[in-house]
């Protein structure tokens, strides 16, 4: 009985993506997006009669989640590694120096991959941003910067897969009016 009582019951949820693909994972993995915490905790809430958590800690219907399968699979890795820390921005865990070595490789490693593939990347900053989930927010749009810092405007266009719709003209209008950011430094 002592045992039992000291084994901590995981609470499981269920995000359904807007593909329809449905992944259980750990509560306390999916919460660290403050969206899906609050889509949680009122899922789990008794004036919500079908959402109410069963006596294994599961909830029993899937949270929607709208981002599609494989950034949600993406954005789930990422909370799984993150989910042992304490919330902390990447900036702030620059500020303090408190990030251990391992997270910092594997968070490079995982941005490495995800920036293969802009798109994801990309969306990867969309879903972030919708789920409130800071710290990924902060790897990712740091991936962006740093691929396009010290890039004239032509490759930044090339690298970010804009297509230049200004006559040469009005580009040549635009440069003059903004020559500041066009001198090096």
């Amino acid at each position: 009985m002592a045992s039992e009582r000291n084994q901590e019951v995981k609470q499981m949820v269920t995000l359904k993506s807007k593909d329809g693909k449905q992944f259980q994972v750990e509560r306390k993995v999916a919460e660290q997006s403050k969206v899906i915490k609050l889509l949680a905790e009122q899922f789990s809430s008794h004036s919500l009669k079908t959402f109410i958590d069963d006596e294994d800690g599961y909830i029993d219907t899937p949270i929607p989640v709208e981002v599609t399968s494989d950034v949600l699979q993406s954005v789930i890795l990422y909370c799984e590694k993150h989910s042992e820390e304490p919330a902390r921005s990447v900036w702030e865990e620059k500020v303090t120096q408190h990030r251990p070595d391992v997270l910092i490789q594997w968070d490079s490693k995982y941005i490495e991959e995800v920036k293969k593939n802009k798109e994801l990347l990309y969306n990867l900053i969309i879903a972030a941003n919708y789920l409130e989930i800071e710290g990924l927010l902060d790897l990712t749009i740091q991936a962006v910067v740093d691929m396009i810092e010290g890039k004239s405007p032509e490759e930044i266009r090339s690298i970010l897969g804009i297509t230049n719709d200004l006559t040469p003209e009005e580009e040549h209008e635009i440069r003059q009016q903004n020559l500041w950011a066009f001198t090096p430094n």
